[in-house]
């Protein structure tokens, strides 16, 4: 988004949609999401890896710069109130905004779940109060990347286990989630 020029300026979970046609093959209630379309029958999700899930964001408040122009703007907009540098009156660089709203969404939502630590060195110069301290997009996407390279490849289908879990509830679910992986390793090695 940032190599063509458009800056968000409105990064929040409620902006955030996905089109889950990979997940529910079948279709499911847009209210009662456990369900099939009409809400009569109990459907699960399929997991989410190698499924191709497609993430789609309201771009209602963003704003395109045109190549070399400057990036600076004003106005206290978007729903994240924990933006140092925001201003009515004092231009701030609206990429440096995204950069640290996205930094914040992941920390405040990745606090709920165990085994994400390893987001961390990712998250914490997204959000540093300084504007300069922090990354460009691509700089993050590297950092991204780097951070995935050191993960092993199951990881990536591992489940967010919320940390408010009883512990007999993660039990089972961690259950489910090895058979889940054993399922998925038992399908590549037929292939």
């Amino acid at each position: 988004m940032h190599k063509h020029g458009v800056a968000h300026r409105d990064i929040d979970v409620a902006n955030i949609m996905m089109d889950a046609k990979q997940l529910y093959p079948t279709g499911h209630h847009p209210i009662r999401l456990g369900y099939t379309p009409d809400a009569m029958y109990p459907v699960s999700p399929l997991p989410r890896a190698g499924r191709g899930v497609r993430y789609y964001i309201d771009f209602g408040l963003s704003l395109k710069f045109p190549k070399g122009a400057s990036s600076f703007v004003v106005g206290d907009v978007g729903k994240n109130d924990d933006v140092p540098e925001l201003s009515d009156d004092v231009p701030y660089d609206a990429f440096k905004v995204d950069i640290f709203t996205l930094g914040d969404l992941y920390s405040k939502e990745f606090e709920k779940y165990s085994n994400v630590e390893f987001l961390l060195p990712l998250i914490e110069p997204m959000t540093e109060q300084q504007p300069e301290e922090r990354p460009t997009a691509e700089q993050a996407l590297q950092e991204w990347e780097k951070r995935r390279a050191d993960i092993q490849e199951s990881l990536y289908r591992w489940r967010l286990g919320p940390k408010s879990e009883p512990t007999l509830e993660r039990v089972v679910n961690d259950t489910v989630a090895v058979a889940w992986e054993s399922v998925y390793r038992l399908k590549q090695f037929v292939k």
